[in-house]
């Protein structure tokens, strides 16, 4: 989950990966042990929090890969994409949401 209208450049909300391909849903306060780090410096989830005014949006990349992939926890989010384009990416899809306060 990327902000891409973060002040100053874009900001890494949340990376995670391995969820097997038979997983629907992600219930609040998922926990996961394959989680990166985000752009505010911690593991896991960060919520959006955009300033007052203009609005946001929120860009998910879901990636559908060919195998559970070896990439350490706390990893960042270019590391994470560097291990896996060119290397196991066999889809995408994007969902963009629009968030202000």
């Amino acid at each position: 989950m990327e902000d891409p209208d973060a002040p100053g450049r874009a900001f890494t909300h949340w990376t995670f990966w391995n969820v097997p391909a038979t997983r629907r849903s992600l219930s609040a306060g998922f926990k996961w042990k394959w989680q990166g780090r985000n752009d505010g410096g911690s593991i896991g989830y960060t919520g959006p929090c955009p300033p007052p005014g203009a609005k946001h949006r929120y860009v998910f990349t879901l990636y559908g890969i060919d195998r559970m992939v070896a990439i350490p926890r706390g990893a960042s989010p270019s590391q994470v994409i560097r291990l896996l384009i060119g290397n196991h990416i066999l889809w995408s899809a994007t969902l963009v949401g629009v968030y202000s306060r």
